[in-house]
């Protein structure tokens, strides 16, 4: 696996073409038992921390404010569309 380039095993399915397996079940299995690790890319990095907390301030947003103190119930949403860019 260290012969490999770092371009072909940015993914499990890049890796796994790249090792000649057919499928990545192998991959993954290897991960289970810590022969291999998991890493994050510096391109892709882990959420900061404003993000996690404009996350959390929009989870608690949605909470019904008469339901905190006893039994926390989420706002119904069924009046609400999310609409992705993609």
């Amino acid at each position: 696996m260290r012969n490999v380039s770092l371009a072909r095993r940015r993914t499990l399915r890049s890796l796994q073409t790249a090792l000649g397996l057919k499928t990545k079940t192998i991959l993954l299995k290897y991960i289970k038992e810590g022969a291999v690790r998991r890493h994050s890319s510096a391109l892709k990095p882990y959420m900061k921390d404003d993000n996690m907390k404009r996350r959390v301030e929009f989870c608690l947003s949605m909470l019904e404010e008469s339901s905190i103190p006893h039994d926390p119930m989420f706002k119904s949403m069924y009046n609400i569309v999310h609409i992705d860019e993609k």
